[in-house]
């Protein structure tokens, strides 16, 4: 019972840490994008 209670957890650490990853990946790819945009305006951040 308690290890598969363990197991349990760190399966669900795993899926979150992942899908933060994912999420901070499409963000950074956005601020990616708007810097790329900015620098062709002619304003590097």
């Amino acid at each position: 019972m308690v290890s598969s209670f363990k197991a349990y957890i760190t399966e669900t650490k795993i899926g979150i840490s992942h899908d933060f990853c994912k999420s901070f990946l499409r963000v950074d790819k956005k601020l990616t994008k708007f810097n790329l945009q900015l620098k062709k305006s002619g304003k590097i951040l």
